[in-house]
């Protein structure tokens, strides 16, 4: 079993690395690390992590977390 911990870290590992552009598709991304979490865990996760919604260059809206 994955801690809060453990996923949120997780969470600002892919956040970082690549576009997230979703709160499902962040839910893929992490089943795929062998992390199982609900739209509601994750969606609690971001706001306990400080990620918001950017605009990047390619036009799409990702998550970011401000101090990374």
């Amino acid at each position: 079993m994955t801690t809060k911990v453990q996923r949120q870290c997780a969470i600002v590992s892919l956040v970082v690395e690549l576009e997230v552009t979703s709160q499902p598709g962040l839910i893929e991304l992490l089943a795929s690390e062998g992390i199982e979490a609900t739209q509601a865990t994750v969606s609690r996760d971001l706001d306990d992590i400080g990620a918001v919604k950017v605009r990047v260059a390619s036009g799409n809206t990702v998550y970011a977390i401000p101090e990374f």
